[in-house]
């Protein structure tokens, strides 16, 4: 026995189903790193999209008709979706939901702002089911550089959270909390088409989840998830309101800082999200928008989901 590696022993607890319920905390982190930076990068990009100072003949130092411009603004927005996927051997498929209510300033070319908010996940498997819920704060800001043409944004996050596992007639709690981080940069093409109304963009960055859980006999069955991404977006202004759409790629790096990761995820897995959305305005301060996104492809980490938002300037 004492030639057998811990990750030998892991392995061999993996295809005894010792791990179902750890691979199914972790498929409910994965999604949470989907949907909770997710909503927050939104109201980010509805904040800090260069102006158009051609159109209706805004000044230019204002934001466009569906962005802001200075000043305060505070929003709240909801998710609701179907999620499935594969966690390591576990199949999986449930829903998720989550509400967050923000309050944030820009300040010239400064965007600073805290949300709170809620979010659940319920999942299930032929190996038992699972769900993980937790309120969260969630401080997050925004820097425009180049004539607002490049933005820096960063997101933190601290959620507590508490779920439970259930398989045949035994139940094991979990509690704990999540911290995590988001660091990104967007770069908007000069604005095209009539009106100059086309507006697109490059984006690079990567997220970070950190799960400090215990079940109800001790056990720590946290675990940490890293992801990069890049992606690429493109809106139009029309005469009543701006559509929007995107394609973002994510991969997978936890290995590369956790290599004890291998028996919860056995390659390094990615996906590729595509959003679509439009925002209307409602009255002279308020706007309404609502987005839906998806996986397409072949991918471990799969979800439809529809998120609907209302933003309002003071």
């Amino acid at each position: 026995m004492n030639s057998v590696s811990a990750d030998q022993i892991n392995a061999l607890a993996s295809e005894l189903g010792a791990l179902n319920a750890d691979k199914s905390l972790r498929a409910a982190q994965k999604q949470s790193m989907a949907q909770t930076f997710g909503m927050l990068s939104q109201q980010i990009d509805v904040a800090m999209a260069p102006g158009n100072a051609r159109l209706d003949g805004i000044s230019s130092g204002d934001a466009s008709r569906f962005t802001f411009a200075e000043g305060m603004n505070a929003w709240v927005s909801t998710e609701v979706g179907d999620v499935s996927g594969n966690s390591a051997g576990l199949e999986y498929e449930g829903d998720s939901k989550a509400a967050m209510f923000g309050v944030d300033k820009r300040m010239d070319n400064v965007l600073a702002g805290v949300a709170a908010g809620y979010s659940k996940f319920e999942l299930t498997s032929r190996y038992g089911n699972s769900d993980l819920s937790g309120n969260m704060i969630v401080p997050y800001g925004a820097i425009g550089l180049l004539d607002d043409n490049l933005v820096l944004s960063g997101i933190l996050l601290y959620q507590d959270l508490d779920g439970e596992y259930t398989y045949a007639n035994a139940t094991t709690d979990w509690d704990g909390d999540r911290m995590g981080a988001r660091a990104a940069s967007t770069y908007y093409l000069p604005r095209f088409g009539n009106n100059e109304n086309m507006l697109a963009g490059l984006t690079l960055g990567a997220a970070y989840l950190n799960d400090d859980l215990e079940d109800d006999i001790g056990n720590d069955i946290g675990a940490e998830l890293g992801e990069a991404f890049a992606g690429a977006s493109l809106s139009a202004e029309l005469g009543a309101g701006r559509i929007y759409g995107s394609v973002t790629y994510y991969e997978d790096i936890t290995s590369d800082f956790d290599s004890g990761i291998d028996v919860l995820e056995e390659d390094d897995e990615n996906r590729t999200e595509v959003k679509i959305g439009a925002t209307h305005k409602l009255g002279t301060d308020m706007n309404f928008n609502i987005a839906a996104r998806t996986t397409v492809g072949s991918s471990d980490t799969e979800y439809d989901a529809v998120q609907a938002s209302i933003e309002y300037q003071f």
